[in-house]
């Protein structure tokens, strides 16, 4: 079972981090400005040659079509960015963007768009329903894209029980479920851990 790395514990290119920042805030995130994942991005990504990326659960809500996925274009300018969701009616396309419908309640729909992406994806990022057993599923269906030396990443993830979270996933369900997979893991906390419980992400390298 492996320990968090909290904040103060792993290093990161703040300039690139700032830009992740200015990007997720930009595009309606609370990614930088509540859960800080800017810092531990940063640490994952500078450097990285990201030719695809994937993120699943795009949109906060059922009216407002804003999604992280304009920042992460601007990040990788040369990749192509994907999204999944469940919300059909907001789901869009254009030059940089594709999005696909997927549901993470439906493993056939998370197996239906498997097919429809390339065969692999340098970096796909779990932020849909954030419950364990559909985190478990959705990795279960999706990792296998992933390119060799790639990187699956879910967030939102309670660093402990909160009565006031009590359906989220948390740390030592994830825990269990990928030590005894066997995979390579590494778990990070942000520094806005102490004020916002669930700012914690598993880091799968596949």
């Amino acid at each position: 079972m492996k320990k968090i790395n909290y904040a103060g514990s792993y290093e990161y290119n703040k300039d690139f981090a700032d830009r992740f920042a200015e990007l997720f805030t930009a595009a309606g995130s609370d990614k930088a400005t509540y859960h800080c994942y800017h810092e531990i991005y940063s640490h994952l990504l500078h450097g990285r040659d990201v030719k695809s990326f994937l993120e699943i659960g795009l949109f906060l809500n059922e009216d407002t079509p804003e999604t992280d996925l304009h920042a992460w274009a601007e990040i990788f300018p040369d990749a192509e960015i994907f999204g999944a969701d469940r919300k059909q009616h907001l789901l869009f396309n254009n030059d940089r963007i594709k999005t696909h419908y997927a549901d993470q309640d439906d493993r056939e729909s998370l197996y239906t768009l498997s097919h429809v992406l390339p065969k692999t994806v340098d970096v796909i990022l779990d932020d849909a329903s954030h419950h364990a057993n559909k985190t478990m599923t959705t990795f279960e269906e999706l990792s296998g894209l992933v390119t060799p030396g790639g990187l699956y990443l879910i967030e939102d993830i309670l660093h402990y029980r909160n009565s006031l979270y009590d359906w989220e996933q948390n740390v030592d369900e994830l825990n269990g479920y990928f030590h005894a997979r066997g995979v390579d893991y590494t778990i990070y906390a942000s520094s806005s851990i102490q004020r916002c419980v669930d700012s914690v992400v598993f880091a799968i390298r596949l």
